[in-house]
């Protein structure tokens, strides 16, 4: 016999499309160190798991945990505050772009 949901509808695994936007910067290290900035798009998918912390009969939280993979690209030209150090536009998190992992966790409230 099934067991009752007792109102626990968003509890349980769930697959989700995603799409994404990450605005980067990073701040100057050194004396006269240029400020890089970039944009990023991202669409994926994530295979979750949302985890009631409460009594399923009355509202409560859910954690929330996903796990997937991203592709992501450029929106733009990267920009630098010296376009004579546009070499410092080559750090890693300006290169990271095509399928990486992703992983998200959070609270929710479930109403």
């Amino acid at each position: 016999m099934p067991a009752e949901r007792n109102g626990v509808a968003l509890a349980g695994l769930y697959l989700s499309p995603v799409l994404s936007y990450r605005a980067l910067s990073n701040a100057p290290t050194a004396f006269n160190t240029p400020v890089n900035s970039g944009r990023r798009g991202g669409a994926g998918v994530l295979v979750g798991w949302q985890l009631p912390l409460g009594h399923p009969s009355a509202p409560h939280l859910v954690f929330d945990f996903a796990v997937g993979v991203l592709t992501w690209a450029r929106l733009g030209d990267d920009r630098t505050s010296d376009p004579a150090y546009y070499d410092y536009v080559d750090e890693p998190i300006f290169r990271r772009t095509g399928i990486l992992p992703d992983v998200r966790y959070g609270l929710g409230f479930q109403f």
